[in-house]
């Protein structure tokens, strides 16, 4: 299966696909050859090839992209198995329809694009440093339970949904804030 990355080259390529080519015509061949005046395919095997040609094609892609990778180094490796994976792309081609909210603002689509391909955010005067004490990167601003992203992502989704109950349901309410317990002592 693709995924997302042209790692394919011509002259290598040209002699996978004929030997392919020879295999899936093997018996188409063989009737030529022989002037066999009717000719009819084995459908089993002709799928039994195709299955194989598939199966060859992807392992074929698979070591060219491992090779690709291997060069890089293990942060750009993650990106592009990320950047690869099916549906990576789908909200680039999406309508901007403002109904299912798929608009981005212009700050929105520069954080979009820098976090895609993990550039610098362009307009953002974010402190150095997250509050956890790591630094602030794309990728850490991602992932970090305590920078604020999962927590927004966890939010995003729990209004939704207690939007979309409360559409459909009586009395239906959304988890509040918690109370912020640090430096706070607890009765044993």
């Amino acid at each position: 299966a693709s995924s997302g990355i042209n790692a394919e080259y011509g002259e290598q390529n040209s002699d996978y696909d004929y030997s392919f080519s020879k295999l899936i015509t093997e018996e188409l061949s063989r009737a030529v050859l022989t002037q066999e005046g009717t000719f009819s395919a084995n459908r089993e095997q002709l799928i039994e090839k195709k299955t194989i040609i598939r199966r060859t094609k992807n392992d074929i892609h698979q070591r060219k992209i491992d090779e690709i990778k291997s060069r890089m180094s293990a942060e750009e490796a993650r990106n592009l198995t990320l950047l690869s994976e099916k549906g990576a792309s789908s909200w680039l081609s999406c309508l901007p329809l403002q109904s299912l909210n798929f608009t981005l603002n212009r700050q929105e689509w520069y954080d979009a694009i820098s976090a895609r391909y993990n550039l610098p955010l362009v307009g953002q005067t974010l402190p150095q440093n997250c509050a956890c004490g790591e630094e602030n990167t794309i990728d850490h601003l991602i992932s970090c339970k305590l920078g604020g992203f999962v927590c927004f992502r966890h939010n995003n989704v729990r209004d939704f949904i207690g939007h979309e109950l409360d559409k459909v349901c009586v009395d239906t309410k959304i988890e509040p804030h918690l109370f912020n317990v640090r430096n706070v002592s607890l009765p044993s």
